[in-house]
């Protein structure tokens, strides 16, 4: 995950990347700013995702439709330290 990050963020025409948690009803979209700063973005469950880069305009899209069909009680819950990590990392 990590040398993607770099590798990703080394791409100029890069503006957004999304990661889709497979074991948390969890997003992280990793936004490059106008500044040229990366900033992240935690969406979860009953939040909406905003994708600004897509053509045609933004994307917006419920974060419970990415994981429709899931049983979500069945998936482990990650704690907000670990994601405190993903960000300090940036």
């Amino acid at each position: 995950r990590r040398e993607k990050m770099v590798a990703y963020r080394k791409l100029a025409s890069m503006k957004e990347y999304v990661l889709v948690h497979q074991k948390a009803a969890l997003v992280e979209i990793h936004r490059r700013e106008s500044n040229g700063a990366w900033l992240i973005e935690l969406c979860r469950s009953a939040e909406m995702i905003r994708l600004h880069s897509m053509p045609g305009g933004m994307l917006e899209l419920a974060v419970d439709d990415l994981y429709e069909g899931l049983d979500l009680s069945l998936l482990v819950k990650e704690t907000e330290e670990e994601y405190q990590l993903v960000r300090s990392a940036t």
